[in-house]
């Protein structure tokens, strides 16, 4: 069965999360944010939920909304928790962020060529990097989403 998530502590042998995953649920991309909680997409057949674990070992999904195959997760600075999703019906619902409140939304991107994202990285900054299924690697700026390309920088 490898519908577990492992943990190595510092000097300390594997143990398993006490996730309830069901014996065919996929633990995809993980990340741990600033308070120690395991953050992990989940993909199974239509029911592909994004689970958080706690320090305290206190398991909650999370609610992004319609998450469609989400395949990784990170979280930035301000505790924003940010999801891939690969099955989106759109290039514009592919990247969705659940903020500190638990307020769903999706990422307003000028780049709207990222088709299929498998892996996402959030800087310090609040940067967004986003590798899709065919390798390629999206340097996406959220701080000119609103602005629309003029004809100077349409290719």
């Amino acid at each position: 069965n490898n519908s577990r998530v492992l943990a190595l502590p510092p000097g300390g042998d594997q143990v398993k999360l006490p996730f309830t995953f069901d014996e065919f649920a996929q633990p995809w991309g993980i990340v741990v944010d600033a308070d120690n909680s395991v953050i992990v997409t989940v993909r199974h057949h239509g029911v592909e939920p994004i689970k958080k674990l706690s320090a305290d070992g206190v398991e909650t999904t999370l609610r992004f909304g319609k998450t469609g195959s989400p395949t990784d997760v990170d979280v930035d600075a301000d505790g924003n928790v940010y999801s891939t999703n690969f099955n989106a019906d759109s290039f514009t619902d592919n990247i969705a962020c659940l903020d500190r409140n638990g307020n769903a939304s999706r990422v307003p991107f000028r780049e709207l060529s990222v088709l299929r994202p498998i892996g996402i990285a959030v800087d310090h900054l609040g940067g967004i990097t986003v590798l899709d299924w065919l390798g390629v690697v999206y340097r996406l700026d959220k701080t000119n989403a609103a602005t629309p390309p003029t004809a100077a920088t349409q290719s």
